[in-house]
């Protein structure tokens, strides 16, 4: 296995890039377009990971969702080129490393545990400043209930 140097950001086109075929986890229609327009709102924020012939390693919502920003003629912010996607190329990966990291990607994100308290704090300050609440990732019914326990500005008057 050769010494891989400190990864650097690449920028590609997307049609240079390839979905890991056997990926498990897959994205619902509904859930592309979030994330295409979450990418649409705040441009790309995280990079793909892909390994050294270009397979889509971690980020396949992301790509398919930049794929979809494309194909809508939409814009993403300080982008120039939605053509073009920034990846980070991780070659020094074994097969079986490569195969166990899209599982685990995913799959310790679901981990993850909200703080409630917090969470009902900053979606209620969101919908102070005007913001659209969907760009979070949230449905409406979701956010509904965060929200029901909240008083108003209104509701004080």
């Amino acid at each position: 296995m050769s010494k891989e140097t400190t990864p650097q950001i690449e920028i590609l086109g997307l049609d240079e890039l390839t979905p890991y075929a056997n990926n498990p986890n897959r994205h619902s229609d509904g859930q592309v377009q979030a994330i295409a327009d979450s990418l649409a709102q705040y441009g790309w924020m995280a990079p793909l990971l892909i390994d050294a012939a270009g397979e889509i390693i971690a980020g396949e919502g992301r790509y398919t969702a930049a794929r979809l920003v494309r194909g809508q003629g939409r814009t993403i912010p300080g982008w120039p080129d939605t053509g073009k996607a920034p990846v980070i190329r991780r070659g020094h990966l074994t097969e079986a490393q490569k195969r166990a990291y899209v599982i685990a990607d995913n799959k310790l994100a679901e981990l993850s545990e909200w703080d409630d308290e917090r969470l009902t704090a900053e979606i209620n300050a969101l919908a102070l400043d005007d913001f659209d609440l969907g760009l979070t990732g949230f449905s409406e019914k979701e956010i509904k209930e965060l929200l029901k326990d909240v008083t108003s500005p209104e509701d004080t008057e």
